[in-house]
């Protein structure tokens, strides 16, 4: 295995591929930092392409692996790495010229932002949901062992039908998560403020036990860009705490895998590894639309259906069984040319699944970085948009790294929370107005 890899990873740095691929990732690296710089609210929307950029590239290495061998065609690898390029800096080009930034900005910072966390159902839902996490993650740990034991829980439990609760468990900590940053954002101060993140810091430790890394990245590192940018931290303390996760990070991984992760790329191996097995569902998407086997308009719809499907909960899919959902499921195409398996056909990023139903990858980015300008800039901005464009910032890496149904579960799980925390306020003086009042007043027609 030692020399498969060593011949794969001297055939990744010899081929033109990725050099080509190492300067444009160069150029998205520093746009990256004039965003952060300028303090671009539009870096929190595209920062988790630092990590997922040159996973065409990456692909390289498996070209000699026996299963994955099969999914990467070497003469397509540019093409997909400079249709990544496009969609970041169309994004950047767009802030510039109609300032995207700037509405992302107020609607993270408005007054109706600000307010959730002081909502009366706050501290029910956070601490409920954060103690549910903690008993099944401990329950997950007991059974199928941790980092310490160089165990990844998640492997470890695949195969066990009882290990039914990974899907809710991820969820939990999606609500947990967006619970925080609607604490950072508000104005509560003191003890309970404390109590809070104790409260975050507690899941977090007991997912690095459990193996997890890359989901506590995306979270820290959305903390440190949001911090940054509202010059609570300097630049020199963003760059050394991220050094430090990156590190941490690593250290875990060397404790899961028992030495054998410090493979050629040292402490970046699992970012790599993360970023060139995400990458194979694009090189299929890719594959699949150049070979004209896409009918357009049949898969987009079947798309949004799977996904419409997907993102309700699975008791309340009235009627429709778990194998009608997934005979809806848009990848069949792709299974039919060879790609035979279920991951990563059936795991396809939401960027991949979007390339995937359009049938041409430019068009593809074209039309999704016009969508996505017209939603920021030209709708009415209203406090749902603002709830929106927070959600849509924390989840931004899921786009990238979770299929396409995943992603908008985990935007409508984060924004049915927000609204939530938002009305109940709304309803309970109703309530209190109506029980006060429960009738119009003699002479309220002629006052």
């Amino acid at each position: 295995m030692g020399d498969l890899r060593d011949i794969a990873t001297q055939a990744l740095f010899a081929s033109e591929t990725f050099r080509i691929a190492l300067a444009l990732f160069a150029c998205v690296c520093a746009l990256c930092c004039w965003l952060l710089v300028t303090r671009r609210y539009l870096i929190l929307l595209l920062w988790p392409v630092l990590i997922y950029f040159c996973g065409p590239a990456l692909t390289d290495v498996f070209v000699a692996a026996p299963a994955l061998g099969q999914f990467i065609d070497q003469n397509t690898l540019v093409a997909e790495t400079v249709v990544m390029f496009l969609y970041f800096f169309g994004l950047v080009a767009m802030d510039l010229i109609f300032d995207l930034s700037a509405v992302i900005q107020s609607s993270i910072h408005s007054r109706t932002v600000s307010q959730l966390a002081r909502s009366p159902v706050f501290f029910l839902i956070y601490l409920g949901t954060a103690l549910v996490a903690i008993v099944l993650q401990i329950n997950v740990l007991r059974e199928y062992g941790s980092i310490l034991s160089g165990s990844y829980a998640y492997w470890a439990s695949l195969g066990d039908p009882s290990a039914w609760y990974w899907g809710f468990l991820a969820g939990l900590y999606e609500m947990v998560f967006l619970c925080l940053v609607l604490l950072l954002l508000s104005d509560v101060r003191g003890r309970m403020r404390g109590f809070y993140i104790a409260i975050y810091c507690g899941t977090a430790l007991l997912r690095v036990l459990g193996g997890t890394r890359l989901i506590l990245v995306k979270e820290l590192a959305f903390i440190l860009i949001l911090l940054y940018l509202e010059r609570k931290i300097r630049w020199r303390q963003l760059v050394t705490t991220a050094g430090l996760i990156i590190i941490m990070g690593s250290a875990i991984g060397l404790m899961r895998g028992g030495g054998t992760a410090a493979g050629f790329l040292g402490p970046l191996y699992g970012v790599a590894m993360e970023s060139g097995l995400n990458a194979l569902s694009f090189d299929i998407a890719y594959q699949v639309q150049a070979a004209g086997a896409i009918n357009v308009v049949d898969q987009a719809f079947q798309a949004l259906q799977f996904t419409a499907l997907s993102a309700v909960p699975s008791f309340l899919r009235f009627g429709v069984t778990p194998e009608q959902l997934q005979g809806l499921t848009p990848y069949f195409v792709a299974s039919g040319l060879g790609f035979n398996t279920v991951s990563p056909v059936g795991g396809m990023s939401g960027f991949a699944t979007l390339i995937y139903v359009v049938g041409n990858p430019f068009l593809g980015v074209v039309l999704l970085v016009a969508a996505l300008a017209t939603l920021i800039r030209w709708t009415p901005h209203s406090r749902l948009k603002e709830l929106l464009m927070l959600v849509f910032a924390i989840n931004a890496i899921h786009f990238w790294r979770d299929g396409l149904d995943i992603s908008v579960k985990n935007l409508l799980q984060d924004l049915l929370c927000a609204l939530l925390f938002m009305y109940v306020p709304v309803i309970r003086v109703r309530s209190a107005l109506s029980h006060h009042h429960p009738g119009p007043q003699l002479g309220a027609e002629t006052r």
